[in-house]
Order: C-alpha cells, then sequence, then structure tokens
C-alpha cells in the first residue's frame, strides 16, 4: 500500500507501535530513530484522546532532580511549618489514584538525559508497582497509570536493569527529516533551569 513512499510507510508503522504499546498496562521505552519524534508525538496524542486517557509529558535533562520527578518540602502557606510538594510522578500517582475510571499516561522523554541518580528512583515503582521513600513511605503504583520513555536510538544507556523493566519498540525513521538530538538552550543553566523548563 505504501510502496515507494517512505514516509507514509514510517507514519503507518509509528501508529501501529503506538497502538500495540497502548493495548497494554506495561511501561514502554520507545527508541526513537531520526526524524521520528513529531510523527511519534503526533500519533500518542491522537491515540491517547480516543482513549480517553491523560497524557502528561515530562523533558528529562541534565538537571532533572528527585524534587521534581517525587517531590519535596516545600514551605506550608500561611504557616511556619513544612509540607511534602509532589513531583511529577507522584502528581500522576495521585490523579490516577483519584478517577480509577480513567486511565493516565506519564511519558519520559529523553530518558538518557536524566542523572543514573534520578532514574534509579523509578526503578522500583517499574519493578513491583511500588515506591518507597522517606517522607511517603510505600506508595502503590495504581494500574491506570502507564509509564512510556523515548530514547535516542543511538544513546549509549549503560543501564541493563532499567531495560529489564521496559517492553523495547523502535520507531521509524524519516528521510525527509534532520536526525533527532537532545540540543541543550545555552541560555539555560543550572541556577535557572527550574523556572525555564516547563511541562507541556
Amino acid at each position: 500500500e505504501y510502496l515507494g513512499d517512505p514516509e507514509m510507510e514510517a507514519a503507518y508503522n509509528t501508529g501501529r507501535r503506538v497502538a500495540r504499546a497502548l493495548a497494554t498496562p506495561y511501561p514502554i521505552l520507545f527508541k526513537e530513530a531520526a526524524g521520528s519524534d513529531r510523527e511519534f508525538m503526533r500519533e500518542l496524542k491522537s491515540q491517547s484522546s480516543a482513549l480517553g486517557a491523560e497524557l502528561t509529558v515530562l523533558w528529562s535533562h541534565p538537571f532533572t532532580e528527585e524534587r521534581q520527578l517525587i517531590g519535596h518540602k516545600v514551605p506550608k502557606e500561611g504557616r511556619d511549618n513544612l509540607e511534602f510538594g509532589y513531583g511529577e510522578l507522584m502528581r500522576q500517582v495521585h490523579q490516577a489514584k483519584e478517577r480509577p475510571d480513567k486511565r493516565f499516561i506519564l511519558l519520559i522523554k529523553n530518558i538518557e538525559a536524566m542523572e543514573p541518580g534520578v532514574r534509579t528512583q523509578l526503578q522500583e515503582a517499574l519493578r513491583i508497582r511500588e515506591l518507597t521513600h522517606p517522607e511517603l513511605g510505600q506508595v502503590s503504583i495504581p494500574a491506570n497509570l502507564q509509564f512510556l520513555f523515548t530514547l535516542h536510538k543511538d544513546a549509549n544507556l549503560e543501564d541493563d536493569s532499567f531495560y529489564d523493566r521496559v517492553v523495547v519498540k523502535a520507531l521509524p525513521s524519516s528521510d525527509s527529516q534532520s536526525p533527532l538530538a537532545l540540543n541543550w538552550p545555552r541560555a539555560i543553566t543550572e541556577d535557572n533551569y527550574l523556572r525555564e523548563i516547563k511541562l507541556l
């Protein structure tokens, strides 16, 4: 059907891989080939919406900290004491528990850019669907929350335990687009990244 049209064939194959991933509850790692991200995100947003699922995207970067993923203590409004403020993972867990009838999808992009120490925080959640934290205790990950990840196909992620906990799917490339890369903006530094990096 798409013989001679590599772009149409790549789009079809991307859509099929996304559909198969969303048909399971398992954590999925998408290896992104050159030029595949735009079509992947288009298909993921479209198919998530069709399923009635809420999709949240978190970009990994060299300054990712545990507090962004799980949370940290913050001042309590109007008082002198502190309370625990949720990171994005815990916000999704909380929402999924409040709405067991709704599906939630957390996509963590460019997992290779995340500091290894922070990535290990995900290992327990991926392995036994639980998270143990000194402030939160033992937190169960609800069944209606699915984890997705993206990784540049040429990235050197030397983390066998992470690979063991995800299903890997390779996205086809598109010759009409430039190679995918994590080009970190020079203007964003360790001092200002919390103000500049936002969720999509």
